[in-house]
């Protein structure tokens, strides 16, 4: 076989508990060394999931079939005009004005020796390298971000009740390219002997990282180990439909040397470019060289000295006044604020139906984001006053589409937004908003129509009581 040839499948399975399979997939070859692979899952609970992923899937190959250019822009490209497709089909048809799709997808070039990839919603994409597997997408769903920053366990957010909570879809809103917290999108390297997989959440949400490890280190072909997968999924209760993309780069023969370097990964944000020394004719490298660093030597010595002096002045001026220097940043969160932090995403972890937020636990409460309340929740302020830590600009609470929440004696001061809630299912007893843009704002739905419209924003004067 050769060498320069990459391998891949995609396979999706209804699971053991769904009556259909709403999950797409893309595994289509471009060329013997470039392949374009997807993960595509529609959104369970409203009609019109697996129509949502179909249009991803057809929106994906139609792109790539057609246009040419660089392969990361494409991508962001090909996801956009779907989610805009979504978001015109379920406008024009009421039953399907709900209906959403996750998706993962990447372009691999073996001779590139990279993948390009973006990614929307709580779908994966790993990078197996010997016996390491590398996550690469980060969830968009508060259960993934908590395990990506250590602080759940992944045995814990696997069974979270909150888990298939997200909080960016296909078929929210229209979107451009450009628009910030809707894609996330880089390059990584991929190297001979590398696996890259890309799944739905009925995958990790019935498997370990470990376990997948485990079945992608096997020896066996590469479409064993997609089967065996799907069947290591079903067999720990297979709750959700389950899709597997696996793309293989076959390890180079041990005698030949690897056809580039690797490149190191290129994140949302773009690197600048090295600068690039120009040396004369081939007569006078050396001579020029010998310039650079006679040049290079004396900048070192007088930068040396500056560094000294400035060195020299800061040890006086905290010698005669050491608190000038050791001021803590305005605005800058405390050990305590992250402390209350802390405490808070304990409470809103265990909050189920009827339960109740107690604020009074706390003397005040600095804010560094939103809180995004669950569903059928009782807030209880116990008058505590509410302030952002550092940014003005926050919301302090966010009630989820469709949700009901009762607020009774919060206080809440210094935001550009007290509430925001997605339909008139607020109630408030003796709440109060002191300098609070807009205490409260109601976004309201569009008839026939799965888009919000911000159509009223409720403004109070300062200090008011609702």
């Amino acid at each position: 076989m050769d060498q320069k040839q990459v391998v891949f499948l995609g396979l999706t399975d209804v699971g053991k508990n769904r009556e259909e399979n709403q999950d797409r997939y893309v595994a289509m070859a471009l060329s013997s060394s470039q392949v374009l692979v997807a993960a595509i899952d529609g959104v369970g609970g409203y009609v019109g999931g697996e129509i949502a992923a179909q249009i991803a899937q057809d929106t994906l190959q139609e792109v790539f079939q057609k246009g040419n250019g660089e392969p990361l822009q494409l991508l962001k490209e090909a996801v956009v005009l779907a989610n805009n497709r979504i978001v015109e089909k379920s406008q024009s048809e009421l039953q399907l004005a709900r209906m959403s799709c996750v998706l993962t997808c990447a372009m691999v070039d073996i001779n590139l020796n990279q993948v390009a990839y973006v990614h929307v919603g709580d779908s994966r994409m790993y990078r197996l390298r010997g016996q390491h597997l590398h996550k690469i997408t980060k969830d968009h769903s508060m259960v993934g971000e908590r395990e990506d920053l250590g602080e759940l366990t992944e045995e814990v957010a696997m069974k979270h009740p909150r888990r298939s909570q997200i909080r960016r879809w296909l078929g929210s809103t229209l979107h451009r390219i450009d628009d910030d917290d809707f894609l996330d999108f880089g390059l990584e390297s991929f190297l001979p002997g590398d696996n890259l997989l890309l799944c739905s959440d009925g995958l990790t949400d019935m498997i370990t990282r470990q376990e997948i490890t485990d079945l992608l280190t096997t020896a066996q072909p590469l479409h064993k180990k997609g089967q065996a997968l799907v069947a290591a999924a079903n067999k720990a209760g297979g709750h959700d439909n389950i899709t597997v993309v696996l793309v293989l780069y076959p390890a180079l023969a041990p005698t030949e040397p690897p056809l580039v370097q690797e490149v190191p990964p290129i994140s949302t944000f773009e690197a600048l470019p090295e600068p690039e020394i120009r040396s004369g004719e081939a007569t006078t490298d050396v001579v020029e060289s010998q310039k650079l660093v006679k040049v290079a030597t004396w900048w070192k010595y007088l930068v040396g000295a500056v560094v000294g002096i400035l060195i020299s002045v800061a040890g006086s001026l905290w010698f005669f006044n050491p608190g000038l220097l050791t001021s803590p940043a305005p605005n800058t969160p405390t050990d305590s604020t992250t402390e209350q932090i802390k405490q808070l995403k304990i409470q809103l972890d265990s909050l189920g139906a009827g339960d109740t937020l107690r604020l009074g636990v706390f003397d005040t409460l600095s804010l560094v984001e939103t809180i995004r309340l669950p569903d059928s929740v009782w807030v209880a302020g116990g008058g505590v006053v509410i302030r952002p830590a550092t940014d003005s600009s926050l919301v302090a609470f966010s009630v989820p589409i469709g949700g009901w929440v009762h607020f009774d004696s919060v206080r809440v001061s210094g935001f550009e937004v007290g509430v925001q809630a997605y339909g008139e299912r607020v109630e408030m007893v003796n709440c109060q908003f002191p300098d609070t843009k807009y205490p409260v704002v109601i976004y309201h739905e569009r008839p026939f129509n799965a888009s919000w419209n911000i159509i009223s924003k409720i403004v109070l004067s300062t200090g008011p009581t609702l």
